[in-house]
């Protein structure tokens, strides 16, 4: 505790170890909220509900678990505005929030299904695939 208070007064930043850096990059994705224009009205959506996204022409469906808001925008606009660390592309027309995923249930020929937890069974497609394992941090 002495060398923290030494460090503190001199200035230094606090040191944090990988799972409270975890932890604080997980709330901050939680605590992110984007501005979603549906039928006139603006409405603020945190980031953490949100489930999954869905390109739909030139929309996006945004699955918030027990409701959807439909979005006149682009994909690649929309995951601009999302934390990095906590979504994840799947699919050409798909992102993902990672803190969602309920199980992954391996297909025939290596591929992959995601389980959200509000059941929804979502390909991974093989493009996506070493982007999704990467984030993931574990082998697929």
């Amino acid at each position: 505790m002495a060398r923290v208070k030494a460090r503190v007064l001199h200035g230094e930043p606090p040191r944090v170890g990988p799972n409270v850096a975890q932890a604080a990059s997980r709330s901050e994705a939680s605590r992110e909220r984007l501005a979603i224009k549906a039928g006139g009205v603006v409405r603020f959506v945190d980031a953490g509900d949100i489930e999954w996204i869905e390109a739909a022409d030139v929309y996006v469906n945004l699955h918030l678990g027990d409701r959807e808001i439909l979005h006149r925008s682009a994909l690649h606009q929309v995951a601009a505005q999302l934390s990095p660390s906590g979504f994840a592309r799947i699919h050409r027309s798909i992102i993902i929030n990672l803190e969602r995923i309920k199980e992954l249930e391996a297909m025939s020929h290596g591929e992959f299904e995601v389980v959200m937890e509000s059941g929804a069974r979502l390909r991974l497609s093989r493009k996506y695939r070493h982007e999704f394992k990467q984030k993931l941090g574990r082998c697929l």
